[in-house]
């Protein structure tokens, strides 16, 4: 297949790849913070507890220990801080009173693609507008700085060129999203024999169909995002070597059914199953837009 592709178009095509995990990290890290925070509100009022315990959640063991011992008072504590300060330096830049990210965005590279992220972040229009929406934006940056160079850490450490972590990228990624792809592919089913119920209500099928498929469709690919980056930063990469590629692939393949998460989505699953087939709505409002 490479082979009708120009060689610096290819390598153009795997950095792109590449890059995508580091932009599912960000996106998983948003998700949690605009779960827990609101704009409006100054940061005692957000549930900074629930937003640490989800981050240390995704992350698994390859956090330092100075950001595990961070507390929710300490963190209140640091953003109260932030919001008061009248200037902050992008480089380097860490929470007040708070542990650095590690040093992993080294060259120009890591540094160019450390600085567009947070160029992404600034001009995001789906984050919810107030006067607390700066401190929200650097937290973003804070913890999204901190997953990616944590991960970086642990793969320079693993001792691995980047094509074999690349290779190992990929095959997570394209297995996650057959995954959920294939379980989207049977809810659009279902909700197509389902739609024409709608009708008694006076609602037009094809507008209800197009709605929940749009639904539908960007929670699978919450779901693909979350599910690719729990896998990725629980991976054994010391074992890495012993077991090669096709091992790491079955290993995962056997681990993404047992986690709690995708557990949650089966059982979410399910539920729109019995629902679709007593002729309700086919799923809640609320779980398309998690």
């Amino acid at each position: 297949m490479w082979g009708l592709i120009p060689l610096k178009d290819h390598d153009r095509v795997e950095e792109e790849r590449h890059k995508i995990n580091y932009r599912y990290m960000q996106a998983v890290v948003d998700e949690i913070i605009f779960g827990n925070v609101d704009p409006l509100k100054h940061p005692s009022k957000w549930n900074l507890g629930k937003l640490l315990k989800e981050f240390n959640g995704i992350s698994g063991k390859i956090l330092n220990d100075s950001f595990v011992a961070i507390t929710e008072v300490a963190l209140r504590e640091s953003l109260t801080q932030l919001h008061e300060l009248s200037s902050v330096s992008i480089n380097d830049f860490h929470l007040p009173n708070l542990p650095s990210p590690p040093n992993a965005f080294r060259g120009i590279r890591r540094k160019s693609s450390s600085l567009k992220r947070w160029l992404a972040v600034c001009s995001d229009d789906s984050a919810k507008d107030g006067k607390y929406r700066p401190t929200v934006n650097l937290l973003r940056k804070y913890l999204g700085d901190f997953i990616i160079a944590s991960y970086l850490d642990v793969v320079q450490e693993s001792g691995y060129d980047d094509a074999y972590m690349k290779e190992i990228e990929r095959a997570v990624l394209v297995k996650t999203l057959d995954c959920f792809w294939r379980d989207h592919l049977v809810n659009m089913n279902r909700l197509s024999s389902a739609v024409n119920v709608r009708s008694f209500g006076h609602r037009n099928p094809l507008e209800e169909y197009k709605i929940d498929g749009c639904r539908f469709f960007i929670s699978m690919l919450s779901a693909t995002r979350r599910l690719t980056v729990e896998s990725l930063l629980r991976l054994k990469f010391l074992t890495c070597m012993s077991i090669g590629l096709r091992g790491i692939v079955k290993n995962f393949i056997q681990w993404d059914h047992s986690t709690s998460y995708h557990q949650s989505l089966k059982r979410r699953n399910m539920a729109v199953k019995r629902r679709l087939d007593a002729g309700d709505e086919p799923v809640e409002r609320r779980w398309c837009s998690e």
